[in-house]
């Protein structure tokens, strides 16, 4: 593997973009309630001291709650600028989790 921007390994689970806070949107995100926080008025979802989601299981990497994830999660593309961001770092080499 190699470590330039255009070289992103193949979306495995590394749980890099469920590192990144997550706004929810009223009316349209229906999370269970124990997983949310409030920052400054505004619904996110909550997460860890290392910023992982708490909904991110941290043994297969996968979302534990998947069918209800927010819309932002849905919507989120492997590939895109955000996702070279997570995985690759400011630098554009693998960044650590």
């Amino acid at each position: 593997m190699t470590d330039t921007p255009n070289a992103l390994p193949p979306c495995a689970g590394c749980g890099k973009c469920c590192h990144l806070l997550v706004e929810l949107t009223a009316g349209v995100d229906h999370v269970p309630e124990e997983l949310v926080v409030e920052h400054a008025g505004v619904r996110c979802m909550d997460q860890e001291g290392d910023g992982a989601c708490v909904a991110l299981d941290r043994a297969t990497q996968l979302c534990t709650i998947y069918e209800r994830r927010p819309q932002v999660c849905r919507d989120f593309q492997r590939g895109s600028s955000l996702c070279h961001r997570a995985v690759l770092g400011r630098r554009g080499t693998l960044a650590a989790a």
